[in-house]
């Protein structure tokens, strides 16, 4: 646990040496806030190890509208929150498993 309340609860690297890529899983339970206001941080990347991201779901930036998912460097405008990041996380698997079949 940090000084500020946030306390980790994944942090996980997947690595699939067959395409090259990988992907890391990152969940922090924070203090709600405006910027956060579940009480949850997450980043979810699957990429390359050239630094390419192949997708991408995160709140992470509380600069930005809050939840997002990325294809490859575009922003999908039409992502909606499903309500917790348990269901993301589902969701971010069962398509990087999907890219990996691919």
């Amino acid at each position: 646990m940090t000084g500020n309340g946030a306390k980790r609860i994944i942090d996980q690297t997947i690595d699939y040496p067959e395409s090259d890529r990988f992907a890391h899983i990152s969940v922090w339970s924070v203090p709600e806030s405006e910027a956060y206001p579940e009480g949850i941080k997450y980043s979810m990347h699957y990429g390359n190890k050239a630094g390419d991201t192949v997708l991408r779901y995160d709140n992470a930036h509380p600069e930005t509208k809050g939840h997002e998912r990325h294809v490859g460097e575009d922003i999908d405008e039409d992502y909606e929150y499903p309500g917790s990041y348990v269901e993301v996380l589902q969701r971010f698997r069962r398509e990087v498993n999907e890219y990996e079949q691919n």
